[in-house]
Formats: structure tokens, C-alpha cells, sequence
């Protein structure tokens, strides 16, 4: 189907059967879903069609069973720009899909079994226009929030003192959500106080990682309602006061 859906008259069957209970999280042997598949055939209107989905932000993070979300594939699809017959059509295509992939993640690092991101995929002067993608994020949507902010992971301090303080200077998680317990829904909070390097230098955890592991397993998110963050200046007189 999603293959058979890039034409237009077959999109409007892809979307009936979302609209008639078509699951979008369902995946094939290799752990692949439907976005994952739009992303590789491409398939812009499916992609389209899927970010309007209430289940859009899960989707985008979903992993494969090589560990890559949607956008691992879509960056590794568009880098064989070169070999489609209209070059300029298929780039605007493949630019158009990454770009409706990140307007809807959180986090565009996550990394694959292979310890690489989906930038990872774009090295070298032919891809550079992949890699443009990734800081013209525009509006992060979701159920109850937006915000222009974009969240990219950044290098860890190479000064030796501002690295050891990152390791010991804690920063403060909070996560107010609504759970659901047959058939009655309460007010939750989840709280965890990671370190400023684990939050935001160390790739194999992050904002979501450090949320996801505090949280209880009985905790199954039915809807969020906000985040407070609180990161201490990342200052190495904090731990060294007299130098």
C-alpha cells in the first residue's frame, strides 16, 4: 500500500484506512513500519498524511531492528540523489520528507546498533544539503505545547575542568502527564535529576533516555502535559570555587 499510495488517487486509500483502524505502529519482520517505508520508497503524501496522525510523535521515533528511526532511513534514501533520473525533483522530494520528520521529534540524534545518528549517513561535500535540513526545523508541534526550540546535541567541552564539572553538576527533570488505569485517567509526575553530561553530552542517553528510565513501568504516558527543565550553568568554578 504505501508503495501503490504515491499517487495521489491511491493516497486517499491510504488514508481511508487509517481512517478505518489501520494500525500505523504495526511493523514487518524487520521491525520496519509505514513511515519507515514511506521514507525509503519515498513516499511524500504518505509521510504527509502519517505526520497528521495522533500517533505522529511516536511514530517519528520509532526504531527499526537495526535501530533506526524514519530518519535514519530518509537521510540514507536521499543520499542516492544521484542516481535518480530527475535529480533536483527527487531532492526536493527527500527534502520535504526530513524536513516533516524532524518538525515532529523531540531529539534528531538518536542513535542506531551502529552508534551512528542519521546525520551520521550524510558525510561529505554531495550531502551537505542533508545536513542543511537538520537547523531548518521549523515549529515543534504537540498536544499541548510549541516551541521554536531546537534541540541539537552539542560537543562536550573539551577544557578538562568544565568536563569534570559536567559530570558532577546535576541538573533537575520534570514530567507532568496523565496516565490511564482502566477506565479512570489521574495526574502523574515523574522526576529525575541526571547529570548536565548524561542530559546533554552523553548520546546513548538524553532528555528522553533519562525520562524513560526514571519512569515507573506502570507508567504508560496517556497524554503529556508539560516538562520543566532545570540545567545548572555549566561552570567549572561551580565545583572548583578557588580555582
Amino acid at each position: 500500500m504505501i508503495k501503490t499510495s504515491i499517487s495521489e488517487k491511491q493516497q486517499n486509500y491510504f488514508e481511508e484506512f487509517i481512517n478505518h483502524g489501520f494500525s500505523l505502529e504495526s511493523t514487518d519482520y524487520r521491525g520496519c513500519t509505514s513511515l519507515h517505508r514511506a521514507a525509503a520508497y519515498p513516499n511524500l503524501g504518505a509521510v504527509a498524511i502519517m505526520m497528521k496522525s495522533t500517533k505522529r510523535n511516536d511514530l517519528v521515533k520509532k526504531q527499526d531492528g537495526e535501530g533506526q528511526t524514519p530518519l535514519h532511513v530518509a537521510v540514507q534514501r536521499a543520499k542516492q540523489w544521484k542516481t535518480e533520473r530527475d535529480t533536483s525533483d527527487f531532492k526536493d522530494i527527500m527534502s520535504d520528507i526530513i524536513l516533516l520528520l524532524v518538525k515532529h521529534m523531540l531529539t534528531v540524534d538518536t542513535m542506531d546498533k551502529k552508534n551512528k545518528t542519521a546525520w551520521d549517513y550524510a558525510v561529505g561535500e554531495d550531502f551537505e544539503w542533508i545536513r542543511d535540513l537538520m537547523n531548518k526545523r521549523g515549529e515543534m508541534e504537540g498536544s499541548s505545547r510549541k516551541t521554536n526550540v531546537v534541540l541539537k546535541r552539542p560537543d562536550p567541552p573539551k577544557e578538562e575542568l568544565r568536563s569534570v564539572a559536567s559530570h558532577q553538576l546535576w541538573s533537575l527533570l520534570v514530567e507532568f502527564f496523565l496516565k490511564k488505569e482502566e477506565s479512570q485517567t489521574s495526574d502523574c509526575m515523574n522526576m529525575t535529576e541526571p547529570s548536565v553530561y548524561g542530559l546533554i553530552y552523553d548520546r546513548k542517553r538524553g532528555l528522553e533516555v533519562c525520562l524513560s528510565r526514571s519512569r515507573e513501568p506502570s507508567q504508560e504516558i496517556e497524554a503529556r502535559t508539560c516538562r520543566w527543565i532545570h540545567i545548572p550553568a555549566n561552570n567549572a568554578s561551580s565545583i572548583f570555587p578557588y580555582g
